[in-house]
């Protein structure tokens, strides 16, 4: 069986998601999180090395080869294009999560609030009535609380009383939506009476991972659910990975050391300067070539370029509101009649 050296890279915001003094969140401008995981046979890495040197010197890209260069946005689409013929020929595999950062939020309020797992387990369609209570969720509740939702799972207290307040505080901003209203009472009782249903105390919070040197914690995070998705997607596709190579982020290396450790347990991850490995600051390009493009059909309205269109349809797993995956997706009619009976129900 080929095996596989797998490298990642980011693009947006890392770290705690936070309202700022201002009123403005702490990612600015940087909406959505990307994370690009690249998968190369272990024979093909130098060819690809030579590739991205290749690059350099064909477009004059002085030093290392990133996404912010001027020269790699003035050549995005003939990049992307020569970048993509590379990973085909050499047979390696691409993965990319964008995920919205507030809806990422959003996601978490619903799993801990709203239709937690210990009262949902066997209902059917479960995934899809997440999706639409975190949809409304995003859609209706103010930044303030939204960010009061982030700073408590973050700072991971486990305080029951906290958690009944905010959930209050939640069904009186989602008054509108008696379903909502119901399942969030539902949840209070839950945690109310925990112990009666056989749960610890430990199961009425999310999982917080332990970031700056182990000082905070972080639960509400995408880099971390992102790189647990792809690795998880790599092992159903029965990818043999060896090696996994991450650009160098210490504020949560720890954390991504761990949760890469649950799913490739012996494989070794190392963390490096791009600077130093050509592949990574390949993976830095498609990541930010990739998010760029989504970001302009998204916000700005644009439609996919031909140049990216079956990257996004193909590689890309885009978590994001029903209204975003249908602009982002406009021919999957399977997205279409999600977001057809969201606005059914929110009208309700």
């Amino acid at each position: 069986m080929e095996k596989y050296k797998m490298y990642f890279d980011e693009s947006g915001n890392t770290g705690s998601i936070r309202l700022k003094n201002n009123g403005k969140w702490n990612f600015a401008g940087q909406e959505f999180f990307s994370l690009c995981g690249v998968a190369v046979p272990t024979e093909k890495v130098n060819q690809i090395e030579s590739f991205v040197n290749n690059i350099n010197q064909k477009y004059k890209i002085q030093g290392e080869l990133k996404y912010a260069k001027a020269r790699v946005k003035m050549n995005r689409l003939e990049l992307i294009q020569e970048i993509i013929s590379c990973l085909k020929t050499t047979r390696s595999e691409l993965f990319i999560e964008i995920v919205d950062e507030l809806f990422c939020v959003a996601m978490i309020i619903t799993d801990y609030c709203v239709f937690p797992y210990y009262d949902t387990y066997n209902i059917r369609g479960r995934w899809y009535c997440k999706q639409i209570f975190a949809n409304y969720i995003c859609d209706n509740i103010s930044n303030a609380l939204l960010d009061k939702f982030a700073r408590f799972f973050d700072a991971n207290s486990k305080d029951k009383a906290e958690l009944i307040n905010l959930c209050l505080l939640l069904a009186g901003e989602c008054n509108k939506n008696k379903q909502i209203v119901d399942n969030i009472s539902e949840t209070i009782d839950s945690v109310t009476n925990y112990s009666e249903l056989g749960l610890r105390e430990k199961n009425l919070f999310p999982l917080a991972d332990k970031y700056n040197s182990g000082m905070s914690s972080i639960a509400v995070e995408p880099q971390i659910n992102s790189l647990n998705n792809i690795l998880l997607q790599a092992k159903q596709n029965d990818l043999q990975i060896e090696n996994i190579v991450h650009d160098n982020i210490t504020t949560i290396s720890k954390a991504i050391e761990k949760n890469a450790k649950l799913i490739y347990q012996n494989t070794p991850i190392t963390f490096f300067d791009s600077k130093n490995e050509p592949i990574l600051q390949l993976t830095d390009v498609i990541c930010g070539l990739v998010l760029s493009s989504v970001k302009k059909c998204v916000i700005d309205g644009e439609s996919v370029e031909r140049e990216f269109y079956d990257i996004i349809n193909g590689n890309v797993n885009f978590v994001s509101t029903f209204s975003n995956q249908a602009r982002l997706f406009p021919k999957n009619s399977y997205i279409k009649k999600k977001e057809r009976i969201y606005k059914k129900l929110v009208q309700r």
